[in-house]
C-alpha cells in the first residue's frame, strides 16, 4: 500500500507542474482567486467560530452552575418548550417547561434591562472556571443552593440577578445550538482548504469532472450561506420570544450583539460563495470546453474513459472528506453532549467509526489504483468496501440516538445525504470503469505520466495565447456529405505528444496515423 500510495503522490506532483498554473493570465489568476478565496472564507469561519464559543461558554457556564443534569435536554412541541432525559420522549421522562406567548409564574428577580450594561458583560466574554464560580468581564456566575434560584449573576458595578429554575431550562435550548454551530464553523473551515485542493487538481488534469464537483460543493454551500442568513434573523426573534420579552422566564437579552455580528460576518461569506460559483461555472468551463477544441489529446473513445477516471477521482476526493466530516460532527455529539448519557450503543457507534477512519483512506486509494491501472481484482475489493460503507450508513438510521440527531441538526442531515449520495454515485462509476478495462486506457495513461516524468507537460502550450479569444475550429463535415458529394472521408488521424516533440519547433507536435486494422 505504500507503493502504491507513492505512485499516486508522483503522479500528482508530476502532473501538477509549474506549467499548469502558469500556463496563461487565465490559470495563474484562477489559482491566486482560489488561494485568498481559500483564506478569506477560512476568516470568516473562524470569526463566527470565536462568536459562537463566546456566547456558548457563558450560556454553558450557567446551566453548569445550575447543575442541570448532563441528560437533559429541550426541543420544542409546536409553540411549547419541552424538557426531556431520554429517548424515546414520553410523559414519563418529558415535561413542558415554557410555552411561547404565555407569562410565566415563575420569572428571573431584579431584572436588568440597561443595555449597554448586558452589552459589556455578554459579548467577548471568556470565562474562567473558579470552584463553583466563574469570572467573565464584569460578571460573577454564582451557584445558590436555592432550588428557586439556582444562579446569581453578579456585576462588578453591584447589579445582582437571579435567574430561576425555568429561566436555567429555556437557556439550555440556545446552549444546545452554539454547541452545534460551533461544530459547522469548524467544518466549513477546513471544508475550503479541502475544495481549494480539489480545484488546483482540476487545473492541473484539465479535469472537468473535479471543475463539476467542485461547482456542486459551492452550490451546496451557497444554499447553506443563504439559509444560514435566514435562520439568523428567525433565532433573533426566536430568542427575543423565548428569553428578553417581558413575561418570559429570564426576561433578559442574552445576545445583544450576537446576531447583528454574526450577520456582518455571514453576508460576505455568502457573497464570496456567490462569487467562487459564478467563476467556476462561467469562466472556467467555458475556457476548458475552448481548450479541450485546442489542445492535442488522446482520441474520443479514450477520452470518454479518461473522463470516467476522472469522474471516479473526484467523486473519491470529494466523498472522502464529507464522509469524515459528517462522521466526525456524529461521533463529537455522541462523546461531547446529553447523547453521551442516553446511547446504550455507545460502542458499535465508535465502531462504526473507526471502521470508517481506518478504511477510508484506502478504499480512496484503491479506487484510484484499480481504475488506473485496470485492475479487475482490486476494483472488485473496492466495490466490496464501498457496499459495505453504504450498508453501515444505511444501518445507522435503525439507530433511535441517530435518528432523533439527524432530525434535530440540518447540517449533519445535509453532510449524512450526501455522502450516501456520493457513496452511491462512486460505486456506480467504478463500475462503470471495470467495464471498460482492457480497451487502451491504462496505456495513454501509462505515457502521459512518462511524458510528465520527462518534464513534458502534455496539453501544454504558448503562456502568452489567450484561449477566450479563440474560436473554434471548423469541424470535419459528416460522412453522408462526403460521399454524396463523391468524396471519401480521409482516414481518422490524432496527435500524441511524443518525448521528441520538445526537439520540433515551438508548439510543433508529431502526428500519428491511426491504421485501418
Amino acid at each position: 500500500m505504500s507503493g502504491v500510495l507513492f505512485l499516486r503522490l508522483r503522479e500528482l506532483v508530476g502532473l501538477c507542474s509549474h506549467d499548469r498554473i502558469t500556463l496563461n493570465r487565465l490559470t495563474a489568476t484562477f489559482f491566486l482567486f482560489g488561494f485568498f478565496h481559500c483564506f478569506g472564507q477560512g476568516i470568516i469561519q473562524s470569526l463566527l467560530f470565536s462568536a459562537d464559543s463566546t456566547y456558548h461558554s457563558f450560556i454553558s457556564d450557567i446551566v453548569t452552575a445550575a447543575d442541570v443534569p448532563p441528560a437533559n435536554h429541550t426541543y420544542f412541541v409546536g409553540s411549547t418548550l419541552r424538557m426531556c432525559d431520554y429517548l424515546p420522549h414520553n410523559d414519563t421522562n418529558c415535561f413542558d417547561v415554557f410555552t411561547l406567548n404565555q407569562p410565566s409564574h415563575n420569572t428571573s428577580e431584579n431584572i436588568i434591562t440597561t443595555r449597554s450594561l448586558l452589552a459589556r458583560w455578554t459579548y467577548n466574554l471568556m470565562p474562567v472556571q473558579v470552584g463553583r464560580e466563574s469570572l467573565s468581564d464584569g460578571v460573577k456566575i454564582i451557584s445558590s443552593k436555592n432550588e428557586q434560584f439556582p444562579v446569581t449573576l453578579e456585576m462588578q458595578d453591584g447589579n445582582v440577578k437571579h435567574l430561576s429554575d425555568q429561566c436555567v431550562q429555556t437557556l439550555l435550548f440556545p446552549d444546545q445550538d452554539l454547541s452545534n454551530n460551533r461544530r459547522e464553523d469548524l467544518a466549513f473551515i477546513f471544508m475550503q482548504f479541502w475544495l481549494f485542493g480539489m480545484s488546483v487538481i482540476a487545473m492541473c488534469y484539465d479535469s472537468v469532472p473535479h471543475l463539476m464537483s467542485g461547482i456542486a460543493a459551492r452550490v451546496l454551500l451557497t444554499a447553506w450561506s443563504a439559509y444560514s442568513i435566514w435562520r439568523t434573523k428567525h433565532l433573533e426573534q426566536f430568542y427575543d420570544a423565548l428569553l428578553r420579552a417581558p413575561g418570559t422566564p429570564c426576561s433578559m437579552d442574552f445576545f445583544p450583539t450576537y446576531f447583528a455580528s454574526r450577520s456582518r460576518l455571514e453576508i460576505p461569506d455568502l457573497v464570496l460563495n456567490c462569487t467562487a460559483l459564478l467563476i467556476m461555472i462561467w469562466t472556467l468551463l467555458r475556457v476548458y470546453s475552448v481548450q479541450s477544441y485546442k489542445c492535442v489529446g488522446a482520441p474520443a473513445r479514450i477520452t470518454r474513459m479518461l473522463k470516467l477516471y476522472l469522474a471516479v477521482q473526484a467523486s473519491l476526493h470529494l466523498e472522502m472528506y464529507v464522509l469524515l466530516a459528517g462522521m466526525g460532527l456524529w461521533i463529537d455529539q455522541l462523546l461531547n453532549t446529553y447523547i453521551k448519557h442516553i446511547s446504550t450503543n455507545t460502542p458499535i457507534y465508535k465502531g462504526v467509526f473507526i471502521f470508517y477512519l481506518i478504511l477510508v483512506v484506502p478504499w480512496t486509494i484503491l479506487g484510484w489504483y484499480a481504475v488506473r491501472y485496470e485492475k479487475r481484482k482490486t476494483m472488485f475489493v473496492f466495490l466490496a468496501i464501498g457496499f459495505l460503507f453504504f450498508s453501515a450508513a444505511c444501518m445507522m438510521f435503525y439507530s433511535q440516538v441517530f435518528r432523533w440527531t439527524f432530525y434535530m441538526w440540518p447540517n449533519l442531515g445535509c453532510y449524512t445525504v450526501s455522502y450516501m449520495i456520493l457513496m452511491v454515485a462512486t460505486m456506480v462509476l467504478g463500475f462503470l470503469c471495470l467495464r471498460n478495462f482492457g480497451q487502451g486506457l491504462a496505456n495513454y495513461l501509462h505515457a502521459e505520466a512518462a511524458l510528465s516524468s520527462s518534464h513534458f507537460s502534455p496539453e501544454v502550450f504558448e503562456h502568452d495565447r489567450d484561449v477566450e479569444k479563440q474560436e473554434l475550429p471548423e469541424l470535419p463535415p459528416p460522412l453522408h456529405a462526403l460521399k454524396a458529394g463523391g468524396f471519401e472521408r480521409p482516414e481518422s488521424t490524432y496527435y500524441l505528444p511524443t518525448l521528441h516533440a520538445m526537439e520540433a519547433a515551438s508548439g510543433g507536435v508529431v502526428a500519428i496515423k491511426k491504421g485501418k486494422n
